[in-house]
């Protein structure tokens, strides 16, 4: 069962190529994953800690072998932003 991103010490425990997911996509944040409901799994593909920055891409999208480069969503987040939007997860 996913556990809620909500500490700074899960966020320095993160690197690049783990999973996270957005649960929910959209709405106020919940305190149990539903597994029945969407949300999105992103890829950890570059942490920059000096900056406080992640860059992430949807993990779906990113194994596709023929996809042009701007297909991929890709999303670039602020660490503390992570743990304010209460809405990321890792397994």
């Amino acid at each position: 069962m996913p556990t809620k991103l909500t500490t700074a010490e899960q966020l320095d425990h993160l690197t690049e190529g783990d999973l996270i997911t957005r649960f929910p996509v959209n709405g106020a944040p919940e305190d149990a994953f539903d597994t029945l409901r969407e949300s999105e799994v992103y890829e950890i593909v570059r942490i920059n800690r000096k900056e406080q920055v992640i860059k992430l891409i949807l993990a779906h999208k990113a194994i596709k072998i023929f996809t042009w480069p701007q297909d991929i969503e890709r999303l670039s987040v602020g660490l503390s932003k992570i743990l304010s939007e209460k809405t990321w997860w890792i397994a």
